[in-house]
C-alpha cells in the first residue's frame, strides 16, 4: 500500500509520458500490488490458495492476464471486511464509503488517504487542462453530490480541499444533494466569481438548469462548467445542458467522471475523449468497425498507474490499491479498451475537425482510452441511483400481488417535458387480469414501499426528491409480443 506522507502530496510534480511508457508502468505496479496482497492480504492470498494459483509463478504482468477474477459474489461476499485489507486490519483506513448491493444490504468500501491523493490530481488536471481554473481569478465549486457516506460527494470534498492545499484558487461550497440550496447558493454566489464549477449527477444537473431557467436567473451570464460523475451521458445530453447554461465549448464546460463506489475514481472524459465520444456518435459505423458492442458507448481517459483497467471477456477489471486491494475486480461494467491509433486513422478528417475547432491536441493527452457500455447487473439507473433486478424483484413478487401479476417486468426511465427522468415499470399481468389505475397505483406504492426497505441510495435520495422518484406502473396484458413474449423468463429488458 503506498503511503506518501501530506508533505510528499503537497509538493508532488504529475509527469505524463507518452502512452507506451504510461501503460508499462501501469503494468509494473499491478504485477507489484499482486505480489504485495498475495503475501499482505489474508483473504487474497487465502482466494489464490483456493483456486490453486502459486503467486511467485506470476513473475511478469503479461501473466496477470491469467489470475482468476475477483467480484462481489467470490470475493468480496466470502471473506471478512478487516481479512481483505492490509494485514487484515481495517484501522488503515483513512475513509470509509457505503453502496447498496443488490440485495440492498449495505457495502462498505475502506479507503486509503493515498486514494485521495491520487483522486485530488486528477481532479488537478480536469481543473487546470479544462476548467483553466490555474487562469482565472476566482472560481467557485458548488458540490451538489448528496454528501455523507455516499462516496461521490465526501470523495470529491476531499480532491478539492486537497487542491486547495495544493494552492488553487477555488472557493468550496457544499450545499449537497438539494436542488434549493443549491440553487440559493448560485443565485447568491456565482454572479461573483469569474466562473464556477458545479458537481453532481447529470441528471442533477440538467434540473438545476431547468430550475434556475425557470426563476428567469441570468445563468448563462455566470459562466458556468460542470463535472458529472455517476452515469455516462449522451452528446445529446451534454449539448442541452451547454445549451442551458450558455457555454460554447463542448469539449471543455462538462467533464464527466467514470468511478464507482467499489473501485473509487477509475477514468475521466477528457476533450480529447469527448471528441472520440462525439465522431462515433456521428459515425455509427465507424463504431461498428472499432467496437465490439452494438450499445452506445461512453469515452473516458484513465491512468493505469493509478487503475489499472483490464477487459475479461467485454467486462472491466480493475487493480487498484487501497487500503482494501482490488486484484483483478470484476466491477460489473461491460466495456473494451480503445486504440487511439485506430481511431485516428479511421475517423480521418472529421475528428481533426472536431479536435482542431476546439483547439485540442492529442499530445496534450497521452493517456489509454477506454469505452463503457453500462452495467451488466442493474435494471436501471435513476438520479445515480442504481436499480437492481432483485429491488423490484422483491416487490413485485410479493404476496399481495400474487394473484395479479406473473412477476416479469421491465424498468426504464423516461424524460419528461419538464426535463426531470422518470422511473417507469411495465409489469406483466397474470392470464384474465383486468388493468386498472388503482391496481397500477397499489404496485407503485409497493414498490416505493420496497425500494426503500432494501436499496439505502434509493431511501436517501427519496428525502430530498419525494415523488419524483415514484415510478409509473404500466400494466401490460399476459404474454405482451414485445416485452414479455413466450418463453421469455429474464426479469428486465
Amino acid at each position: 500500500m503506498k503511503t506518501r506522507t501530506c508533505q510528499e502530496f503537497l509538493s508532488q510534480r504529475v509527469e505524463y509520458p507518452n502512452r507506451e511508457t504510461i501503460e508499462r508502468i501501469g503494468a509494473e505496479n499491478a504485477l507489484d500490488l499482486f505480489r504485495l496482497a498475495a503475501r499482505d492480504v489474508p483473504a487474497y492470498r487465502h482466494f489464490l490458495q483456493s483456486h490453486g494459483v502459486d503467486s511467485t509463478k506470476i513473475d511478469r504482468a503479461a501473466l496477470l492476464s491469467t489470475v482468476p477474477v475477483t467480484n462481489k459474489k467470490n470475493y468480496i461476499e466470502q471473506y471478512p471486511l478487516s481479512e481483505r485489507c492490509w494485514g487484515g486490519d481495517v484501522a488503515v483506513s483513512h475513509a470509509i464509503a457505503a453502496s447498496s448491493g443488490s440485495t440492498g444490504t449495505p457495502l462498505f468500501w475502506p479507503r486509503c488517504i493515498d486514494q485521495e491523493f491520487d483522486g485530488a490530481l486528477i481532479h488537478e488536471r480536469i481543473f487546470r487542462d479544462v476548467f483553466d481554473v490555474h487562469m482565472v481569478k476566482s472560481t467557485l465549486f458548488v458540490n451538489a453530490f448528496a454528501l455523507g457516506n455516499w462516496i461521490a460527494g465526501m470523495y470529491t470534498q476531499h480532491c478539492v480541499h486537497l487542491l486547495q492545499l495544493r494552492g488553487l484558487r477555488i472557493c468550496l461550497a457544499s450545499p449537497g444533494f438539494s436542488e434549493d440550496e443549491t440553487l440559493n447558493v448560485l443565485r447568491n454566489f456565482a454572479p461573483q466569481f469569474e466562473q464556477t464549477i458545479v458537481a453532481g449527477h447529470p441528471p442533477v444537473l440538467r434540473m438545476l438548469l431547468h430550475a434556475a431557467k425557470d426563476r428567469q436567473w441570468p445563468i448563462q451570464q455566470w459562466n458556468l462548467r460542470f463535472l458529472g460523475a455517476g452515469e455516462g451521458v449522451s452528446e445529446s445530453f451534454r449539448d442541452s445542458v451547454l445549451g442551458l447554461a450558455g457555454a460554447v465549448d463542448p469539449l471543455r464546460s462538462f467533464i464527466n467522471i467514470y468511478g464507482s463506489a467499489d473501485a473509487g475514481l477509475m477514468g475521466f472524459e477528457t476533450p480529447l475523449s469527448i471528441a472520440c465520444t462525439r465522431l462515433l456518435e456521428q459515425r455509427p459505423c465507424l463504431g461498428q468497425d472499432l467496437l465490439s458492442c452494438s450499445r452506445p458507448a461512453c469515452v473516458y481517459q484513465f491512468d493505469p498507474r493509478v487503475k489499472y483497467l483490464e477487459v475479461q471477456k467485454d467486462s472491466i477489471v480493475v487493480s487498484a490499491d487501497a487500503a482494501m486491494p482490488l486484484l483483478r475486480y470484476d466491477i460489473l461494467d461491460q466495456g473494451e479498451l480503445l486504440n487511439w491509433d485506430a481511431i485516428s486513422a479511421m475517423g480521418g478528417t472529421q475528428l481533426s475537425s472536431i479536435m482542431s475547432a476546439h483547439r485540442v491536441s492529442s499530445a496534450q493527452w497521452e493517456l489509454p482510452l477506454v469505452a463503457i457500455y453500462g452495467r451488466r447487473d442493474i435494471a436501471v439507473s435513476l438520479y445515480a441511483i442504481n436499480l437492481y433486478p432483485e429491488n423490484f424483484k422483491r416487490a413485485l413478487e410479493e404476496q399481495s400481488l400474487s394473484t395479479e401479476l406473473t412477476g416479469r417486468f421491465a424498468a426504464r426511465k423516461e424524460l419528461l417535458e419538464n426535463h426531470r427522468d422518470q422511473l417507469v415499470l411495465d409489469v406483466e399481468l397474470r392470464p384474465g387480469v383486468v388493468a386498472s389505475g388503482q391496481l397500477a397505483q397499489r404496485i407503485a406504492a409497493i414498490v416505493v414501499s420496497a425500494l426503500k426497505a432494501v436499496n439505502g441510495e434509493y431511501r436517501r435520495a427519496y428525502e430530498n426528491l419525494g415523488v419524483l422518484l415514484n415510478p409509473v406502473v404500466v400494466l401490460k396484458p399476459y404474454q405482451d409480443p414485445i416485452l414479455f413474449p413466450p418463453g421469455k423468463t429474464k426479469k428486465l429488458s
